[in-house]
């Protein structure tokens, strides 16, 4: 990888795209950019559960009391 960007500066940009795609292709292929995705993704989905920051929802008031019977 440090190769490959210390030899960007005397490439074209055909060139220097051509070994970013090869470089990016055998990185996708290790066990580690794999779990490093699966990991992004879960913790997307427990943000979209429970998102940080959010407020939380609480009655304004007195709690609500349950009724029982109504009268008619």
């Amino acid at each position: 990888m440090l190769d490959l960007l210390e030899s960007g500066h005397h490439l074209s940009r055909a060139e220097s795209a051509g070994l970013e795609t090869e470089a990016l292709a055998s990185l996708i292929q290790t066990p580690h950019f794999k779990a490093s995705v699966y990991a992004f993704l879960d913790l997307l989905q427990r943000r979209a559960k429970n998102p940080a920051g959010a407020p939380t929802l609480t009655w304004p008031g007195p709690s609500p009391r349950s009724a029982s019977s109504v009268p008619v």
